[in-house]
């Protein structure tokens, strides 16, 4: 495996602000759509629900259509639990981490897809079950609808090929999607959950007995170059998650994992995003774009 050392270091504590925002769970009034729309306006990005088979997913892009490539980002499990025993109503993120890093991306063509029931209200919550942000949000219908959104925003973007960036969660979406596309130059996960068994484990939670393992991809996308970024200080989805997915890939040289100092799950990895995208994805026995 090639590991890389460190990016940065970021000296303000995220864990005061992970505890107080759960103690305050209840009391919470800002509205977590209204702010992923601010998040996206300040961006320059346009808002669209796309229809899928199962499900109508929010998306926001931006688009020039001048180059062959569209940067795709995916976003986390959101708000999936009101505390360790209670399944929250809405998954919609009280911080959608993956939207703040696709607004500061400079590719020409970049686009963000909510998870399931993000965002939606109403008659677009079709299919919205508790199930799809629990035991079910790896499900194979979670991954149809994702890769569906996938290629109506490709066509949009009149390019050819995707660069996928998956958030946490969306880090395991964006690896079951690739296994199942031949247009994906690369891959970036973030905090990414690559094995739900040993995450689950880990935990000592109920298994995500109704969802794909990403891990069990692993080797179907191992020539796609990948670079999996692990908080240092990342309680909830360990590096040893990703340095075990990277090990079970045979082509080794096209997938490293980075450890980025002092970051935890929830951390600002909007402030370290910049410097982390000027890393040189790895080089594969493919044609890797040099768009970034």
């Amino acid at each position: 495996m090639n590991r890389a050392t460190s990016i940065g270091k970021l000296t303000r504590s995220t864990l005061l602000i992970l505890v107080v925002a759960l103690i305050l769970g209840g009391c919470v009034t800002l509205d977590r759509r209204e702010l992923a729309r601010d998040v996206a306006s300040d961006g320059g990005f346009q808002s669209e629900i796309i229809k899928t088979v199962h499900f109508d997913l929010q998306s926001y892009y931006r688009f020039n259509n001048t180059k062959k490539v569209v940067t795709i980002y995916l976003e986390g499990d959101g708000f999936a639990w009101m505390n360790r025993h209670t399944l929250s109503k809405d998954p919609t993120p009280r911080n959608p981490v993956a939207l703040r890093l696709a607004t500061i991306d400079p590719a020409a063509n970049v686009a963000y897809i909510g998870r399931p029931c993000q965002y939606v209200q109403k008659s677009q919550r079709r299919n919205c079950n508790s199930g799809y942000w629990s035991k079910a949000r790896f499900a194979n219908e979670v991954v149809v609808a994702t890769n569906q959104a996938i290629e109506q925003l490709k066509k949009k973007a009149r390019a050819s090929s995707v660069h996928l960036v998956g958030y946490s969660g969306g880090g395991g979406v964006a690896a079951l999607v690739a296994a199942r596309r031949e247009d994906v130059e690369s891959i970036r996960t973030v905090a990414g959950n690559l094995d739900h068994v040993t995450f689950t484990s880990h935990h000592k939670v109920t298994p995500l007995s109704d969802s794909l393992n990403p891990m069990d991809e692993a080797q179907k996308i191992d020539k796609i170059a990948q670079i999996h970024f692990s908080g240092s200080r990342d309680k909830i989805v360990p590096t040893y998650i990703a340095d075990g997915f990277v090990a079970a890939q045979r082509a080794k040289a096209c997938s490293k994992v980075v450890s980025v100092a002092g970051m935890a799950h929830g951390g600002e990895w909007e402030k370290a995003w910049p410097e982390m995208l000027q890393l040189s994805l790895p080089k594969c026995n493919i044609t890797n774009s040099k768009e970034q």
